[in-house]
């Protein structure tokens, strides 16, 4: 509120009739009193005259007329909720609303009003209070005698409700002391009441000091006349005649009164009349004029409708051609996007400021491209890509030169030391053969150039393996002379020397030990031929680890005793470290172990085996203080045919198979070996982990039968792992199915749609960042085409779009690497 100027242009034609109903009270309750409302050239304030007044009518501008309306009060309510209905009149102080007032001084000024309520109704007349449009704002007393409501619309209009005989001399006063700005009084006025005649006095008391013209008007009943009486007798009473006179008298005075004033009415309202007779006319010559201008512009727009129609003709013939031509562009880009995405080669258009144009959709996946980056500089991209040189990669320098000399440059690049690229940037030319930024081509190699790779090392590798070979060959046929020429000297001796002799025996049993020597090294030989065949198999059954640590030890007791060896056993109590294997196969692993340990340690040594349980995992520990592994040997200690450097000493002597087999049997127990050594002169630590059974789910193996009290085992899943990585999508594969879960392995979204339906898997793990087609577009067909019960996992390096996951049906997101 107390707002000093409303401009509300060419809004309320838009609205509905009663919007603006709604509108206008508003306008008048915001406006301050004296406050303009401006409107538009085709607005007015309609039936709500008696809120405006018109300040200048042909421009639209009102000024805020003092009315008695309802203003709502919503901040303001009764202790018991109902809505304040605030009533304001110009002429009463602020205070009366009675809101935000203190108890104590809102109880003194309900105790003055009612005085002054008092007062006023036991001798103060009867009046009402007026603006200047005659609007009773006010009732003062009672009125009732001098004002009556009028039959049809209820009005608060002055003169419609004044009694028959009021209306002229009131609006004489009225005019008189609107004029004047004076009181006028009128006396003696002549009304009806209730049929019957009165007299009453009327004063119009203009109110000073305001903004706004308001006017008191008092009614007072006029005493009664005395008529004249003879000179000589006061006190006799007046004759017929006499009272027939002055009331004639009294009658014509009236008249001549009532006469003067209708005049006076007739006059202003004559005035009234030429006004609006002149404002008519004007009003009416605007309207010609307009008219007018009307038909001009009518005119015109039947010459700019016929000029319209013609170039609408044109446009359709144009927009036919355009039709037809974008008819072609759309095949063109059709086929533009079918070569490029058959292709899979990532293509990069560049404008000449070496912004991007274009993109194929490969280049979106090797970029980690949007469709927002399009108008972006390349600089502003991060390629990660490198080439063999020692500087790092400017693809933005080599784009640069291909702009500026028009050259074409190929480079083979990695992508961060993962795969190999082919990139090739070349200039972009016009159909005129003119230059207009450059073309980068991405092409995948790292097949090929892995390919190249494997080849040279498979050179280098066979080159060594010859070269084991060769020595192997050489120590087998060292290793099988000894023997072989201990037993031809055995044989000849033989023949001298007696049949009693002891020496006879002593011979007999160094050709037996040299017999058995020759043997193991022909089952060594067979067993790994059985293991490079693939046809070595396994008896599986409960196997009690403490007592294949025991047997072991007990056939290798002899070697270790004629080296004088400290052999320490840490072994646990009998069936607490259980699994299923083969018996045989395990004692051969820790065989050849301590076989191992006892000929590489110096005479005298410490050699610790150790059995022990890890959560669900066996370990099995040999250590010695042996002459240790060399950093050059430790990487190649499990390879066939490899030993430590070769002495003359025959007691560090073998064929280098031992530790192969024993890498080859952990792992088909589904375990896996590994070797320590803080370098020669160091000792060294060969461990080995298998999986372990439970104390809980064995099977004693002399009662046989199944297992008692077993435990749930782990729910098996089948999974299928989706990524483009290859070698990372194995290794996690291989992973998983250590943990005894079903894995399929694909490195496509076409492969993965393909399989799926047979493979038939409980959890998809899927990589967002696929070539061609996207982690969540497979999603999506996997989503629409498999029926299955299934969890959706997406894996990826981006970050975590919890809505565009959600639509496109993940149930969760892991950010790699996966735990």
């Amino acid at each position: 509120s107390r707002v000093d100027v409303i401009s509300c242009r060419n809004l309320l034609i838009c609205l509905e009739p009663s919007a603006q109903r709604k509108a206008m009270p508003t306008f008048h309750y915001a406006l301050k009193p004296g406050g303009f409302l401006l409107l538009g050239a085709s607005e007015s304030v309609g039936g709500f005259t008696d809120l405006f007044q018109a300040i200048d009518s042909k421009h639209k501008i009102y000024a805020k007329k003092s009315a008695r309306i309802a203003m709502p009060v919503s901040s303001f309510k009764k202790a018991r909720g109902e809505e304040l209905q605030v009533f304001r009149s110009p002429a009463a102080p602020a205070h009366v609303i009675g809101v935000g007032v203190p108890d104590a001084v809102r109880g003194e000024i309900n105790a003055q009003r009612e005085a002054d309520r008092i007062a006023v109704s036991l001798y103060a007349p009867p009046g009402v209070l007026v603006n200047a449009d005659l609007d009773i704002l006010q009732f003062r007393g009672s009125t009732g005698p001098y004002l009556e409501p009028a039959s049809g619309r209820a009005t608060f209009e002055l003169l419609k409700m004044v009694r028959e005989g009021m209306l002229l001399p009131l609006r004489s006063a009225i005019d008189l002391a609107k004029t004047e700005h004076r009181t006028v009084r009128k006396e003696n006025v002549r009304i009806k009441r209730d049929a019957v005649h009165c007299l009453v006095n009327l004063e119009v008391i203009p109110l000073k000091n305001l903004r706004e013209t308001f006017l008191l008007i008092v009614f007072e009943e006029a005493k009664a006349m005395q008529l004249a009486t003879p000179t000589d007798n006061a006190t006799s009473e007046p004759t017929a005649p006499d009272l027939d006179a002055a009331n004639q008298q009294r009658r014509v005075a009236e008249l001549e009164t009532e006469l003067a004033e209708t005049r006076d009415y007739l006059r202003a309202l004559n005035e009234q009349v030429q006004i609006a007779n002149e404002q008519f006319q004007a009003a009416n010559e605007e309207v010609q004029s307009a008219n007018e201008e009307l038909q001009s512009s009518n005119e015109e727009l039947e010459t700019s409708k016929e000029e319209l129609e013609s170039t609408n003709e044109e446009l359709t013939t144009v927009n036919d051609e355009l039709s037809n031509r974008n008819q072609e562009l759309n095949r063109l880009n059709n086929d533009l996007v079918n070569l490029q995405a058959a292709a899979n080669i990532g293509i990069i258009l560049l404008s000449s400021d070496l912004k991007i144009r274009r993109f194929s959709p490969y280049a979106e996946t090797l970029f980690d491209l949007l469709a927002g980056d399009v108008g972006r500089p390349i600089a502003h991209l991060r390629h990660n890509l490198d080439d063999s040189s020692a500087a790092p990669f400017d693809l933005v320098a080599l784009c640069a030169d291909v702009v500026k000399n028009l050259r074409e440059q190929d480079r083979e690049v990695r992508k961060h030391g993962g795969r190999w690229y082919s990139l090739r940037v070349r200039p972009y030319v016009t159909v005129d053969n003119q230059p207009d930024g450059a073309v980068i081509v991405m092409l995948d190699i790292d097949t090929l150039k892995r390919s190249e790779q494997a080849v040279l090392e498979s050179e280098a590798a066979l080159s060594v393996v010859d070269r084991r070979k060769n020595e192997f060959l050489a120590m087998l046929g060292h290793e099988l002379r000894n023997p072989l020429a201990a037993l031809t000297h055995g044989l000849n001796l033989l023949g001298t020397v007696a049949e009693a002799s002891p020496r006879r025996e002593e011979l007999r049993g160094m050709m037996v030990r040299q017999t058995n020597r020759i043997g193991s090294l022909l089952d060594m030989l067979l067993d790994i031929g059985r293991v490079i065949s693939g046809k070595i198999e396994l008896a599986n059954g409960l196997v009690d680890l403490s007592e294949v640590a025991r047997a072991a030890v007990e056939t290798i007791g002899p070697l270790i005793e004629t080296q004088q060896h400290t052999l320490t056993l840490n072994l646990p109590s009998p069936k607490t470290v259980l699994m299923l294997g083969d018996a045989d196969r395990l004692t051969q692993v820790i065989e050849n172990l301590l076989t191992n340990a006892a000929k590489y340690t110096d005479r005298g040594g410490q050699i610790v085996l150790t059995v022990e349980a890890v959560d669900d995992q066996a370990r099995i520990s040999v250590s010695d203080s042996g002459i240790g592994i060399g950093a050059d040997l430790m990487p190649h200690v499990f390879d066939l045919f490899t030993q430590a450097s070769r002495t003359l000493d025959r007691a560090k002597g073998g064929l280098g198979l031992g530790l192969t087999l024993v890498k080859t049997l952990a792992e088909m127990h589904g375990g896996h070996v590994t070797v320590n050594s803080a370098g020669l002169g160091h000792g060294s630590e060969f461990v080995v982990t298998l999986p372990r059974l439970l104390e809980r789910r064995a099977i004693d193996r002399s009662a046989g039968g199944a297992p008692q009290n077993s435990a749930p085992q782990r729910r098996v899943r089948r999974i299928l792992l989706i990524d483009d990585e290859v070698e990372m999508a194995e290794l996690f594969g291989e992973l998983l199915a250590r943990r005894g879960h079903q894995i399929l392995v694909v490195h496509s979204g076409r492969a993965a749609l393909d399989q799926i339906a047979n493979f038939q898997p409980d959890v998809v793990l899927l990589d967002l960042g696929l070539p061609i087609m996207d982690g969540y577009q497979v999603a999506r067909q996997i989503r629409d085409l498999y029926t299955g019960n299934l969890i959706i996992v997406a894996i990826t390096g981006y970050q975590n779009d919890e809505l565009r996951l959600k639509q496109a049906g993940f149930h969760h997101h892991f950010t790699k690497p996966v735990d």
